[in-house]
């Protein structure tokens, strides 16, 4: 089963990855860098916590929050003490997801994809939202930087503009018509936008400049991309429908695609993007695998990508059975006393 997870975001807070498992649905894991070992996350009390569809995680001062993918529920985790918290927003819309989530002066800024964003007041657990439904745009993805979080339409014709400081939302025109605008990522004085079919902009100052990639070693026909990471002297380009993670040196913008898997590497046989949320630290970059059987993490000054699988031991092994099918049976042949002894039921 631990082969079969599926997540769609992580984050990274003192040695371990978080995550909340989008198959099964719900699981919060967690996952130690240094010896690989899966974990549930440590709560005292898991009647408080909702088994729900989580689509964006965030983490700030050891307290996450994680937000269902209708943008109807909060989750709030404070790890040190082990606390779960739930907060209804009030708003539901059936698979909305998100573009973008931000935690800026004590509020949970979450934008939705099409209708809203929802301004959640970490001290006072008060929900705000702000209609942007009449622009009439798809926004995928989105970045901050200064007083702004921008969003990007997927049409690359529009920024949606958010203003921190006086929470006024207005809407730009490109100076580019970019096409089916993927992801944006920040670096230093940059702004980097990845198209799906893998062409990249680099934008500074409200200008943009296409870089020249050359992709004549990249064999595999129809591919497109989800995630970009920028690393020091590399663009890492992960895939959507694709099965090929390609490298682009800086240097000369020549594209090829990795080939240092595991041997046991596999993909699961689905239409999901293969990579969608990340985390990261002032060295590394970590993404949560969503169709296959292994952990990615990039390293941003050598650009180097290692693969790790994650470990369960027994104790866990049992208490993630339980908590994923709820019922244990005669055939799973378990010891029902280690099992409860491990569940401390």
């Amino acid at each position: 089963m631990i082969d079969k997870l599926k997540f769609r975001d992580c984050v990274f807070y003192e040695g371990y990855l978080y995550f909340v498992a989008e198959y099964p649905v719900g699981i919060p894991l967690r996952v130690n860098l240094e010896n690989k070992e899966m974990s549930l996350w440590e709560v005292d009390d898991m009647s408080s916590y909702c088994m729900g569809l989580y689509d964006r995680m965030i983490e700030k001062d050891g307290v996450i929050y994680a937000v269902t993918s209708d943008m109807s529920e909060i989750l709030e985790y404070k790890i040190k003490d082990h606390k779960v918290s739930m907060y209804d927003t009030g708003f539901s819309k059936d698979n909305i997801n998100m573009a973008h989530i931000d935690i800026c002066d004590g509020k949970l800024l979450i934008f939705g994809r099409k209708d809203c964003m929802i301004v959640f007041d970490i001290k006072d657990k008060n929900c705000n939202f702000i209609n942007y439904k009449e622009n009439n745009e798809k926004y995928l993805t989105g970045i901050s930087k200064e007083d702004e979080c921008v969003l990007f339409s997927f049409d690359g014709l529009y920024r949606l503009i958010y203003n921190t400081k006086n929470n006024e939302i207005s809407k730009k025109k490109n100076d580019h018509s970019f096409n089916d605008v993927i992801h944006v990522v920040k670096d230093e004085e940059s702004v980097f936008i990845l198209q799906k079919d893998g062409h990249i902009f680099e934008c500074k100052d409200d200008t943009s400049t296409e870089l020249s990639i050359d992709f004549s070693e990249i064999e595999e026909e129809n591919c497109s991309f989800m995630r970009l990471c920028v690393a020091k002297d590399n663009y890492f380009l992960l895939p959507f429908t694709g099965e090929k993670i390609v490298i682009i040196n800086k240097k000369d913008n020549k594209a090829k695609a990795i080939d240092y898997y595991p041997e046991d590497f596999i993909y699961e046989d689905n239409n999901w993007a293969k990579y969608y949320g990340y985390a990261e630290n002032e060295k590394f970059v970590f993404f949560a695998p969503r169709k296959c059987n292994y952990f990615p993490i990039i390293e941003k000054e050598s650009g180097e990508i290692n693969w790790f699988k994650a470990e369960a031991n027994e104790a866990f092994s049992f208490r993630f059975h339980v908590m994923s099918n709820k019922l244990v049976y005669e055939t799973d042949a378990v010891d029902l006393t280690r099992l409860l002894d491990a569940i401390k039921l």
